[in-house]
């Protein structure tokens, strides 16, 4: 399932300046595994989910990404966002995962440790594409 996610601009400074030194440009799936082990608390508790999707990079064009949904509102987190040259303000998100930790962690571990995990999201991932040329996009991968 496609959700639409609208980006938290406040969470998502908040945990950029918490992890700052944690966090990379263009490091999208890394970047939300370090701010795990500084947040986990808000992830075990159900507060936090990790998110697969897509994010748009510029008009009509997404690419694949990586971020943080809050399970009550349904914001977006991104702690990539505030590494980005230009503005984030405006980004739409859509997510076509969103996993509690233990099946993230357990994903990764099937995955040799590649947080990507493009192997076992793989069927969902070409649902979002489809859903990306539907509405006119290129969703890059």
């Amino acid at each position: 399932m496609i959700t639409e996610h609208k980006i938290n601009i406040e969470l998502t400074e908040e945990v950029y300046e918490t992890c700052s030194h944690a966090i990379q440009t263009k490091m999208c799936y890394n970047n939300v595994f370090n701010v795990m082990g500084y947040f986990m608390d808000k992830f075990r508790s159900g507060e936090w989910k990790v998110a697969y999707g897509y994010y748009t990079v510029i008009e009509n064009i997404m690419a694949r990404h990586a971020f943080i949904v809050v399970t009550e509102t349904g914001d977006a987190i991104d702690p990539t966002a505030p590494t980005l040259s230009s503005g984030y303000e405006d980004r739409k998100y859509i997510s076509f995962a969103l996993l509690d930790v233990d099946e993230y962690l357990d994903l990764i571990g099937k995955e040799d440790r590649e947080p990507a995990l493009y192997m076992s999201l793989r069927e969902k991932d070409k649902e979002a594409q489809e859903w990306g040329r539907g509405q006119n996009l290129f969703m890059c991968s």
